[in-house]
């Protein structure tokens, strides 16, 4: 008697509007069970006259016979075409071991465009295959990114179970009972995939660039393109060893999503933040002018404005202009502590429960934070700098989407 376990058919991913983004489909396997072969070198030769047996595959399948029980099934193909599938099994009583068998492979749409948002499925790893016997299964593929690997569990389902009788060359006599799979539950995004199409569409003339597109009402994520990009088909199924090479030796990181994992210098659209910030401190109001000469001295140290704009600047006209002196003022009266506290009240800073991992938290710098990591003092021209979203400041693009959707209500949110 031999029991199998059954991999569930995965749940699928649509988008707001029910456009289909990633499901299941049915895909053909050639697995061998060793422990019933006469001679595992002589069935892969054999095989391979059906069904080409790389040396890398025959390696690998060599390597996994001697490190597992003979008992357990190997994958040796996958993507199987008909007429191999069907010729397979018509010479299946000539073959002992042999089995071929129906599962499923993960097929995503719109590809290029949702591939950082949505990630893609492939093999568990070494440290994740005794978390649940269904890892064991030959071609059973999990989360690896993105929401795929987020909601994993709930994509994944149940396995089932099946009893088989066989003889004593492995082959199946019959079924002695069965406990069907449970199939994963589907998940709907807040992603619009058209709005996705147009985003990514937009930025694809530069090298590297990132785009995330919030609804202000509900907070949820409509859009978010980075690029450059990737097919996750590719990488999903079928992997060419080639093209993840290239992928991974990318110099400009296509496999990373630079809207939640890039971290970059906020600069002018901090200022709001700053303005903010003074604004509850009370060390401005909407009536106070400054004058701008063009620069702004700290003891020796010269901070320049982008240009000179004279008196009369209040915060409005400040914002408007994007006056560095007057933020580099701001920030000097509020001090660096009551910057990094608003600015993290408006989501800077900070990770969200929104269903992406890998995301980076970004710097929002203090006393306290410079302390532990630099081991130094904080010094009021880093404060200065600070207030144009320079220096130690760093924020990803999602972080500015948040803030940009909180500010107007001076109230924390987090996206969805």
């Amino acid at each position: 008697m031999m029991m199998q376990l059954v991999a569930p058919a995965r749940g699928s991913i649509y988008d707001r509007f029910g456009a289909l983004i990633a499901e299941d489909k049915e895909n053909l396997r050639l697995l061998v069970l060793p422990a019933f072969c006469k001679s595992l070198p002589g069935t892969l030769d054999a095989l391979s006259k059906i069904v080409p047996v790389s040396g890398a595959t025959r390696d690998r399948v060599m390597r996994a016979a001697r490190r597992q029980s003979g008992y357990y099934p190997i994958l040796i193909a996958e993507g199987l075409t008909w007429r191999q599938f069907a010729l397979l099994n018509v010479l299946a009583p000539q073959l002992p071991g042999m089995r071929a068998d129906r599962s499923a492979y993960r097929k995503y749409y719109h590809s290029r465009p949702m591939a950082h948002l949505v990630g893609y499925v492939g093999m568990a790893g070494k440290e994740e295959v005794d978390l649940d016997p269904v890892m064991r299964l030959p071609g059973f593929r999990t989360g690896r990114t993105g929401v795929e690997k987020t909601f994993d569990r709930e994509l994944r389902g149940s396995p089932g179970s099946v009893k088989y009788e066989v003889d004593s060359r492995g082959r199946v006599v019959r079924e002695l009972g069965s406990k069907p799979s449970s199939r994963g539950r589907d998940l709907v995004l807040s992603i619009d995939h058209h709005l996705q199409t147009v985003a990514l569409d937009r930025i694809k003339e530069h090298r590297v660039a990132s785009v995330v597109v919030l609804d202000v009402v509900t907070g949820g994520i409509l859009a978010m393109a980075s690029t450059p990009t990737f097919d996750p088909n590719d990488v999903a199924f079928d992997v060419n060893l080639e093209r993840w090479r290239e992928l991974s030796r990318n110099p400009d990181h296509p496999l990373n999503n630079r809207a939640i994992r890039g971290q970059y210098p906020p600069g002018s659209t901090f200022k709001v933040v700053t303005a903010l910030a003074g604004l509850h401190a009370g060390v401005i109001d909407g009536h106070e002018t400054m004058s701008c000469p063009g620069g702004y001295s700290v003891g020796r140290k010269r901070f320049r404005c982008w240009k000179a704009h004279g008196g009369g600047i209040n915060v409005h006209e400040a914002i408007k202009q994007s006056c560095d002196t007057y933020f580099y003022e701001t920030a000097k009266r509020m001090g660096i502590d009551h910057l990094a506290m608003v600015a993290r009240h408006l989501g800077l800073g900070r990770i969200y429960d929104c269903g992406l991992p890998g995301q980076s938290a970004g710097i929002i710098p203090d006393q306290a934070w410079k302390r532990a990591n630099l081991m130094e003092a904080w010094y009021t021209g880093e404060t200065v700098i600070a207030g144009i979203g320079q220096g130690f400041v760093s924020t990803t693009p999602l972080q500015l989407a948040v803030m940009s959707r909180a500010w107007p209500r001076a109230a924390p949110c987090c996206p969805s």
